[in-house]
């Protein structure tokens, strides 16, 4: 990829891949599959709609 070429891919919820150049950059990763629930903390939860738009593969 030259360097100045830049791509975003959105995998979902506020999962994000950001290339640019050599660099890749993985935002807020959530690769929960549909049904399952993430904690969030202080007893919250949140369960998963929507498979993620990608595999981890």
């Amino acid at each position: 990829m030259p360097v100045d070429t830049a791509t975003l891919t959105f995998v979902g919820n506020a999962t994000t891949i950001i290339r640019y150049g050599g660099v890749t950059l993985l935002t807020d990763p959530n690769f929960l599959r549909r049904g399952e629930r993430a904690d969030l903390g202080h007893g919250i939860t949140s369960r998963r709609v929507k498979d993620p738009a990608i595999s981890v593969d």
